[in-house]
């Protein structure tokens, strides 16, 4: 099997588990819940909404990254 340097598929079960097992669930995370889920930094993250590479909503002040958009994010990082 292939060696998996990026943590990918770590990233992979963390959004699983957080979709399913969520008490309350939101399709959308805030960039705080995409830094935990993911393990990266919020400037990471910051920088890659901002060059277009994660897709967000602005909602009111909140800028919130669908679940969808971050599987999407994750999945182009391979």
């Amino acid at each position: 099997s292939r060696r998996d340097p990026k943590g990918v598929a770590a990233i992979r079960r963390r959004i699983y588990l957080m979709s399913e097992h969520a008490v309350i669930q939101s399709e959308y995370l805030s960039i705080r819940e995409v830094c935990a889920i993911t393990g990266l930094s919020r400037t990471f993250v910051a920088r890659r909404l901002a060059s277009g590479e994660l897709k967000s909503r602005k909602i009111g002040r909140r800028r919130l990254i669908s679940r969808a958009a971050l599987a999407a994010f994750v999945d182009g990082a391979e």
